[in-house]
């Protein structure tokens, strides 16, 4: 099984059977890579990035244009790259450093193409894949600590699909489980971790497990998933990372979202 092709069935199978004008694709974000001043406090920054470009929504303008009205930069002040994933509607926003890489729009097709060859099985899912009700929005990579973040946003019906929570979180677990095993992990152990995501509590479920970087060297990995439900769609979030790289961080990606005002 490729890389992802796991995650891609775990967003099918909470796919809902009913049809729906929207689809998911409609309702992606836009990401931004800006460039702005940041004092040594770590206080708010100063964008200089000009008129922002198309990919900019209104809302993230309209703070470009009130950042800029604050002044002069300072000379104790340092000039950073901020890159934002912006999710209107759901109302947040994922702020990354200089280290983070975004996939491009390309490579976001290609992935969304894998779904639809994933489903060819199946007459119903292929339909609904086709329709982009599940949509691979953004994947980052942490070039430094070999974190990634994933987001897909899905059609639900979790009742017309799956049953009940616990049912669909004994599926999707399942699905981060063999994404790890094809991957390579070994020694793998299914889990649950209680976090804060925007300010309220979730329990993430996933995986974690052993990965051979060699013949002689093992490092633990270690796979999260939460969602975020508005009205007929989730925005599935999915974090993997390096116990010995990045550490246990899994909590410190999830404080890089923001609520949107």
């Amino acid at each position: 099984m490729k890389k992802w092709t796991a995650l891609l069935l775990a967003g099918i199978l909470t796919l809902s059977l009913g049809g729906c004008a929207e689809s998911a694709r409609s309702l992606g974000g836009k990401v931004t890579e800006t460039q702005v001043y940041m004092n040594a406090d770590e206080s708010a920054a100063r964008d200089e990035s000009g008129i922002p470009d198309e990919k900019v929504s209104e809302q993230a303008a309209k703070d470009q244009e009130k950042d800029t009205s604050t002044g002069d930069t300072g000379a104790e002040d340092e000039k950073v790259t901020q890159k934002v994933y912006l999710q209107e509607h759901f109302g947040y926003r994922l702020v990354l450093d200089e280290d983070w890489e975004f996939a491009t729009d390309r490579e976001l097709e290609q992935m969304n193409q894998a779904v639809v060859k994933a489903a060819e099985g199946d007459a119903t899912f292929a339909k609904l894949a086709k329709a982009d009700n599940v949509y691979t929005d953004m994947v980052a990579n942490d070039t430094v600590t070999g974190n990634s973040i994933v987001v897909k946003l899905v059609k639900i019906g979790l009742a017309d699909v799956i049953g009940s929570d616990e049912e669909r979180n004994a599926l999707l677990t399942d699905a981060l489980y063999a994404e790890a095993e094809a991957a390579g992990l070994t020694k793998l152990q299914k889990t649950t971790t209680e976090a804060k995501f925007l300010g309220k509590d979730v329990t993430a479920i996933g995986v974690k497990g052993d990965l051979a970087l060699s013949d002689e060297y093992t490092t633990e990995m270690w796979y999260q998933m939460i969602s975020k439900q508005k009205g007929q769609y989730a925005s599935v979030i999915f974090v993997t990372g390096f116990s010995e790289f990045g550490g246990d961080n899994f909590q410190e990606i999830l404080d890089k979202f923001e609520t949107l005002e």
